[in-house]
Order: C-alpha cells, then structure tokens, then sequence
C-alpha cells in the first residue's frame, strides 16, 4: 500500500471510530471501501505498548471451498503458517510481518501474510500468532482463504496472491569503519568509533498497514 493510501485510510477509519464509538475510552477498527480491512486504529486509557492482547477478534473467510486434497491443504497452510510466524517474531520493529507462498500441488499455490504490531516482543508476536490459528476452525475450516485479526497480530492466507511481489525488509546495516593504522613514531591508538543512532519515535495511535488484494470474502465477528 502506498503511504497517501495507507495515510487516507487512517483517516477515514478515524471518522468511522469516533461516530460509531462516541464516548468510549477504548476502541478498535478499520477500514477498506471494499469491505476488507487494509489498515487497523486503536486508542485506549491505558498503556498499549508493548502489551500483547488477542482480543477482541474477528475474522474473514472466503466463500469458496476446498473440494479436494483437503488434508495437503491443511497440512501446507500449517506448515507455512509455522514458517512465517518464526520469520515475524524474529523479524526486529517495525518490520513484524512475513509474506511467503508454498505449493499444495501442482495447479495450487497457498500465499500467506502474517504480522504483528511493532511494539511486541519475539516471544509475544510468536504467541499472539499461535493464538490466532486456535480460532482456524470457527473460521476458515476447508476454506480456499480466510484471515484472523486481533489487537496485536493477524493472519491471512489464500490460493490468489494478495499482497505485492516483494515488500522491501529493513535497511541494512551501515559498512564497517576501519580504524587508520597510528604513525610508528607515536605511542598511543586513534579508536574510531562509529555509533548509529537510532531515534525512537513516541506514537499515539497505531495504524497498521497490510498490503492486500481483496477477494469475495465474509466478514463475522466475534
């Protein structure tokens, strides 16, 4: 998603949490004029950060089902799932998503996005992920795709790619520097050091942006 569409959904889902929510101290929604969520805004009166939480939730799925090979689809969409919730929680802020895709068979190819808030350590996004696929068979049980979202972390999963070739991954880190030998006739050792900073910005509002392409899907909640 580019940053003025991902910037204009952010907005209008603050229109819709104010009106729909008036006067309430904690709230969490989102938007997508398709009727799927691309992004997520949450405020509350206590502290947030930092703090893992896997509920409220809700879900989505597609209306199709698998017709066949059901047991290596349900294999595949776990093993790949399990892949990408080590890559995301390992994965350092605020990059705590995961893409990939892996063959069911030779005419299927199941693609999956996984991702959790920045603020989450590798332990609590790995376990906030796990905790999402326990809600698998209220959802998404012989269904060709389905997503799971909650206030910390979410899933999707599909058989049509949704998200965008490659998602650039954090820049890397700078060349080292390497010290100039100190002239023989002196005594003492020039160190040079060099210290990337890094500058921590204070946020107010969590706005998660998720690249997707939108199918037919249901929404339910919970």
């Amino acid at each position: 998603m580019e940053p003025s569409s991902c910037r204009d959904c952010i907005n209008v889902a603050r229109k819709n949490l104010t009106s729909l929510c008036p006067n309430k101290v904690t709230a969490i929604g989102g938007y997508d004029d398709r009727g799927y969520n691309n992004c997520m805004l949450r405020y509350a009166n206590y502290d947030i950060f930092g703090l893992m939480e896997n509920a409220p939730y809700f879900f989505v799925y597609a209306e199709s089902n698998i017709s066949e090979n059901l047991i290596e689809f349900n294999q595949t969409r776990q093993r790949l799932l399990e892949r990408l919730f080590s890559e995301a929680a390992a994965r350092p802020s605020p990059n705590k998503y995961a893409t990939g895709k892996e063959a069911v068979s030779d005419i299927v190819t199941m693609y999956a996005l996984v991702q959790c808030t920045p603020d989450l350590s590798e332990a609590d996004c790995k376990e906030c992920l796990h905790d999402t696929t326990k809600l698998m068979s209220k959802c998404c049980d012989r269904r060709q795709g389905g997503r799971v979202i909650n206030p910390s972390c979410s899933f999707r999963y599909e058989t049509n790619k949704f998200f965008k070739p490659s998602i650039a991954g954090p820049p890397g880190s700078p060349d080292p520097v390497t010290p100039e030998p100190p002239p023989r006739k002196k005594n003492h050792t020039i160190l040079i050091t060099v210290i990337v900073s890094v500058v921590a910005s204070v946020i107010l509002i969590t706005g998660i942006c998720i690249f997707l392409r939108v199918g037919k899907l249901k929404l339910e909640d919970e």
